[in-house]
């Protein structure tokens, strides 16, 4: 608003000089006016219509906190059990863990999306099945991710002080608030490995913008192999803590 008042004021000042010039020279007036601006500048904002700072960041940290909230959760839950020697289960009974622990973050999102956005008047609601849609393969990605992290750290005391630290910088390499050109050449590589970076992008896109299902494939593949990737890790944490359960029972 402060560049656009004061980009406003030195065009009214110039073109009044203008005019003056061009009258004196003999122009006729009214003519001389419409000289000074022949295509009329208008400026319309499409997805941020109070051009305010909360509609631009708001529903993209939304993103980061379901994904902190569940992350950090989903691993201290892992870890707990671990503490406990409970967190053993079959393939299925990890998969029932990560659909039980993504339909409360699911649950979030729609409260997101469907009141938290509404209350603020915030853009949103362009592609609402879209979104759901997004909801459906993010939480179950994320889920398993804190699975992962659950099993590495052990201790759920572990996954609060590392997790909680690391919300600042996934937001900055999501390529949201900073070019991701301008990141080192390895963070371009590494933000790839966090869910935020296709979710924050494919989510303002369907729900603030109104993108199609087509145009945020990427996105959407890209949360797959995400998923993909975790659960092999997962089922590889699984298989080394049997074996190391299975060498203490050893006498």
């Amino acid at each position: 608003n402060v560049q656009m008042g004061f980009l406003q004021a030195v065009s009214t000042v110039s073109a009044g000089i203008e005019v003056k010039k061009n009258v004196a020279q003999g122009a006729y007036a009214p003519t001389a006016v419409q000289n000074t601006q022949a295509v009329p500048l208008q400026i319309m904002p499409l997805y941020n219509q109070t051009e305010g700072y909360g509609a631009y960041v708001v529903p993209a940290v939304s993103i980061i906190i379901l994904q902190q909230t569940l992350l950090i959760a989903t691993a201290m839950l892992i870890s707990t059990w671990y503490e406990q020697r409970r967190h053993s289960t079959s393939i299925r009974g990890w998969l029932g863990r990560i659909a039980a622990m993504s339909i409360l973050s699911f649950t979030v999102g729609c409260f997101y999306y469907g009141w938290t956005f509404e209350l603020h008047h915030y853009p949103r609601g362009q592609n609402m099945l879209g979104s759901l849609l997004f909801l459906m393969i993010f939480c179950p990605t994320v889920a398993t991710l804190g699975c992962v992290f659950g099993l590495w750290f052990r201790l759920r005391e572990r996954s609060m002080q590392i997790l909680i630290f690391s919300s600042l910088p996934m937001f900055f390499m999501s390529g949201y608030p900073w070019p991701a050109n301008q990141l080192p050449e390895i963070l371009q590589i590494l933000r790839w490995l966090i869910p935020t970076t296709p979710a924050i992008n494919t989510s303002v896109q369907l729900n603030q913008m109104g993108a199609s299902l087509s145009q945020v494939a990427i996105g959407f593949y890209a949360l797959f192999g995400l998923w993909l990737f975790y659960f092999i890790l997962l089922l590889f944490m699984r298989k080394r803590t049997q074996s190391k359960q299975s060498t203490f029972k050893c006498p």
